[in-house]
C-alpha cells in the first residue's frame, strides 16, 4: 500500500518536515494528524524509532537509512543526530530557522509542479542552534517569528505564510560568509573529519565551548550572555574556534591571555572567577556535564602553571593541585610573612627579576618551584618569641642564649629581617644536645629541679646553667616525662650552686637598705654621697656586673644613731602626727632634715633621754597620787 498523493523523502530533511509536507498535500493540518490516521507514532518518528521510520518509508517509497539518519534518537539526556551527540540546548527550540534562498531554490527545482510551501523542506542543519549561516548561499539564517510551541515541528505550516502569495519577499537575507567554526560543525554532521583536537569532545560540547570562549574574548568576561543575539553568537563561535582549534595548546594560551589581560582593580585579590568571568561561572555553576571536563582540566592546569592564585583557591569544588607561579602577595598569604620581608629575601636569593622595585606585590611573580625551599624555610623559621615559647622561657632569656652562642642565628639577608631568626631544626637540635645522656624520670627527685627553677635557686642566669648542661660537665642531668622545653631538663641544685656562683655580697644592696630603713631610693643615695653610709663596689655573685654594697656594720651604726619619725612615735608610745609638736616643745630638732635627705631623722640618744624623762615623770605622778589617798 502506498500513500497517495505522496512524494519521497528529500536528503537532509528532518522527519518532522517530511510528514508535515505529506500532511499538507493530503489536505491535513499537521504531520501529527497524518501519523495518527496512518497508525504511526509521531513522537517515535521524530525520535528515530525504527518501526515508525520504516512504516512511513514503505508508504512513500523512501529509503529507510537516510530518513533514520536525520531523526533525533534519544540516549538519556542526549540526542544522536547523524552520529553526533547533542543536547536539548543544541536545538533551535521554539523557533523555525530557515534560509530564504534555499526555500526559493526549492520552489524553482520543482518547476512549479509543487506549491512552494510543499516544495520547501526543513534541513536538519537548520535545527542546530550553533549553525547560523547557509554555506551554499552565504546568507544568515533567519528565525521565523510567531511560532507556537504546538506547531514548531510542523515545518510546512510554519513556512506557508511566508511563501504563499509572494510573502517570501519580506524575508530579506543578510549576506554573511560561513565561519570556519560553522564549517567544522557541518563537517562533523556530514561525517567528515578535519583532524581537529575538538573531535575528542562531543559535538555540543565542542560547539558551546567555542561560543563561550569567543563571547569572553569579544564581549568581555562579564558580558550579559542573555542579551546576545544570533549574530553575536555567530561571531563568538567563530572567534572562539579560531583561537583554540589549531591544537590543545592553543586553549592553554587563550586562557593564559585572559589571566594576563585582566583589567581589574590592582589592589583587589582576584582568582579564576575574575580572570575567566562568565566562562568559569558557566562551567562551575551552570553545568556539571562531564563532557566539559577536558576544558575544566585545562583551566586548572593553566591556573596551576601560569597564575599566582590565592593559597586557599578552589576550582570546581577542589583545591588547585599544585603551583608553579607565586606572587609576593600569594607567597605572603601562604607563609604568613610580611611581603616586604619576602621581597628582600627573594631578591637576595636571586628569584626576582630586575625592576621589581617599581611593581606592586601582586605584580611581582617568581618561580614557585625554584623558591620552594626558601619559602619553606621562611615559613618555618622561629623568632626569639617563638624560641622562648618552644623552650618555655622568657624572651630575655632566649635573647641571652642567642647572644651566648647556644643558638645559631640565620643570615639576616636570607631571612629578609634584622630580627634574629632560627630554624626549627636548630631549636630542636639545641634541646636534643641538652638532653644527651639525661636520665629519664617520671617524678622530680629530691634535691633536683628543672633548669629554669635551678637558675633562680642558685641565683644565676639561665645562660650559665645551660652552658654547664650543654658542656656535659654536670654529674647528673634528668629528663622529666611529660614536661616541655627547659622545664623537662632536671639538674641538682646543690651542684649548680657550687659551679656557677661567685662569692656572696659582703653587705646589703641599696634596695635592701631602702627596705630596712623604710626610706626612698634617693634618701639612701644621699646618705651614701654625704658619708652617712659608707659603701663599696663588689662583683655580683650571679650577674656579670658590679654592684654598690653597704656593709652590714654601717647599716647597724646608722640605725643605732638615728631614728625615723615613725620609730620615734613607736619608742615614745604616741601617734606619728603628735611627734613634731612634742619634739618642738622639748626643743629637739631633726638631725637630718627632709629638705636635704627626703626623710626626717632624729638623734636616738635625745629620744631615749626624752623617754627616760617621761618614764620618771609618770612614776612620780603615780607616787604622789598614792600619798594623797
Amino acid at each position: 500500500m502506498r500513500l497517495d498523493p505522496s512524494f519521497p523523502h528529500t536528503p537532509g530533511e528532518t522527519p518532522a518536515s517530511f510528514v508535515s509536507r505529506l500532511a499538507r498535500i493530503n489536505g491535513l493540518a499537521s504531520g501529527r494528524e497524518l501519523c495518527k490516521d496512518l497508525g504511526i507514532s509521531y513522537d517515535g518518528l521524530v525520535a528515530g524509532k525504527t518501526d515508525s521510520i520504516r512504516r512511513i518509508c514503505e508508504l512513500t517509497g523512501s529509503e529507510v537509512e537516510p530518513l533514520l539518519c536525520e531523526a533525533r534518537s534519544r540516549d538519556g539526556n542526549r540526542y544522536r543526530v547523524r552520529g553526533q551527540a547533542l543536547v536539548v540546548a543544541s536545538f533551535v527550540g521554539a523557533n523555525v530557522r530557515i534560509c530564504p534562498a534555499c526555500l526559493a531554490e526549492d520552489g524553482r527545482t520543482t518547476r512549479n509542479r509543487t506549491p512552494g510551501f510543499l516544495a520547501a523542506y526543513g534541513r536538519t542543519a537548520w535545527t542546530v542552534t550553533h549553525l547560523r549561516t547557509c554555506p551554499d548561499h552565504e546568507v544568515a539564517l533567519i528565525d521565523l517569528p510567531g511560532t507556537s510551541r504546538a506547531t514548531v515541528q510542523d515545518f510546512a505550516s510554519v513556512v506557508a505564510p511566508w511563501i504563499d502569495r509572494g510573502s517570501s519577499t519580506r524575508l530579506q537575507p543578510r549576506q554573511r560568509s560561513p565561519s570556519a567554526f560553522e564549517a567544522y560543525l557541518l563537517d562533523r554532521l556530514e561525517g567528515r573529519s578535519i583532524g581537529c583536537w575538538l573531535d575528542e569532545m562531543p559535538f555540543y560540547a565542542a560547539a558551546r565551548t567555542c561560543e563561550m570562549l569567543g563571547a569572553a574574548a569579544i564581549f568581555g568576561r562579564k558580558a550579559r550572555l542573555k542579551t546576545l543575539g544570533t549574530g553575536d553568537w555567530a561571531a563568538a563561535g567563530a572567534e572562539g574556534f579560531a583561537a583554540i582549534s589549531s591544537d590543545s595548546t592553543a586553549l592553554d594560551e587563550f586562557l593564559a591571555n585572559l589571566i594576563s589581560t585582566y583589567p581589574g582593580d590592582r589592589a583587589t585579590p582576584v582568582g579564576p572567577m575574575a580572570w575567566f568571568g562568565r566562562f568559569y561561572e558557566w562551567l562551575d555553576y551552570v553545568t556539571t556535564d562531564p563532557a566539559y571536563d577536558p576544558i575544566r582540566t585545562a583551566m586548572v592546569r593553566c591556573i596551576a602553571e601560569r597564575a599566582s592564585f590565592n593559597p586557599n583557591e578552589r576550582m570546581f569544588g577542589k583545591p588547585v593541585p599544585y603551583r608553579k607561579v607565586h606572587s609576593l602577595r600569594s607567597a605572603a598569604h601562604e607563609t604568613g610573612l610580611d611581603a616586604k620581608r619576602l621581597r628582600r629575601a627573594l631578591n637576595h636569593a636571586g628569584h626576582l627579576a630586575p625592576g621589581h622595585e617599581g611593581l606592586l606585590d601582586h605584580e611581582v611573580t617568581f618561580d614557585a618551584c625554584a623558591a620552594s625551599d626558601l619559602l619553606r624555610l621562611l615559613g618555618t623559621v622561629r623568632t626569639l618569641a617563638d624560641v622562648a615559647s618552644d623552650l618555655d622561657i622568657s624572651w630575655m632569656q632566649a635573647r641571652q642564649l642567642q647572644r651566648a652562642g647556644h643558638l645559631q642565628v640565620l643570615d639576616k639577608a636570607v631571612t629578609g629581617t634584622s630580627s634574629p631568626c632560627f630554624t626549627a631544626a636548630e631549636v630542636k637540635a639545641f634541646l636534643a644536645k641538652l638532653l644527651t645522656g639525661a636520665e629519664g624520670v617520671a617524678v622530680v627527685p629530691k634535691g633536683a629541679c628543672d633548669l629554669r627553677a635551678a637558675s633562680k635557686r642558685a641565683q644565676c642566669s639561665v645562660e650559665d646553667v645551660v652552658g654547664l648542661v650543654a658542656g656535659g660537665t654536670l654529674g647528673w642531668v634528668g629528663h622529666l616525662a611529660g614536661a616541655n622545653g627547659l622545664r623537662s631538663i632536671l639538674i641538682d641544685v646543690a651542684e649548680i650552686r657550687g659551679r656557677v656562683r661567685r662569692p656572696e655580697l659582703q653587705g646589703y644592696t641599696r634596695r635592701e637598705v631602702e627596705l630596712m630603713l623604710g626610706v626612698p631610693t634617693r634618701t639612701v643615695k644621699v646618705l651614701i654621697d654625704r658619708g652617712f653610709l659608707r659603701a663599696s663596689v663588689q662583683r655580683h655573685p650571679t650577674v656579670p656586673r658590679d654592684i654598690v654594697v653597704i656593709a652590714s656594720e654601717e647599716v647597724g651604726r646608722f640605725r643605732s644613731r638615728y631614728l625615723r619619725m615613725s620609730d620615734v612615735a613607736g619608742l615614745l608610745g604616741i601617734s606619728v602626727p603628735s611627734v613634731p609638736r612634742l619634739l618642738q616643745d622639748r626643743g629637739i630638732e631633726p638631725a637630718l632634715s627632709k629638705d636635704e635627705f627626703y626623710a626626717t631623722f632624729f638623734e636616738r640618744r635625745l629620744i631615749k633621754a626624752l623617754k627616760e624623762i617621761g618614764v620618771k615623770q609618770r612614776s612620780a605622778d603615780r607616787h604622789s597620787g598614792t600619798q594623797a589617798e
